[in-house]
């Protein structure tokens, strides 16, 4: 299963965003995490925003499943999320 990541431009990033992925990879080592737009296609999206303005859901993704990360306490409900069909 795939996995895209998209990031926010990080302009008010109030945590690690790319330590929280790398986090996420190693509690889910199934999945396989791509960036956005490599084209590949993914089974899921994972938006990780860097504060609560969550300005990355500006737009509307194509992906029919989203995933949305705000925070370091958004940890356990992602994983929770990937661990849900289809990724179980």
């Amino acid at each position: 299963m795939n996995c895209c990541v998209k990031y926010c431009g990080g302009c008010q990033a109030a945590y690690d965003r790319v330590r929280f992925v790398e986090e996420i990879k190693k509690a889910r080592p199934g999945i396989s995490f791509v960036r956005c737009g490599d084209g590949t296609a993914c089974d899921a999206l994972l938006l990780v925003c860097g504060c609560k303005a969550r300005c990355v859901l500006d737009r509307d993704y194509t992906t029919a499943r989203v995933i949305v990360a705000d925070s370091e306490e958004a940890y356990c409900q992602v994983v929770k999320e990937l661990s849900a069909p289809p990724f179980d």
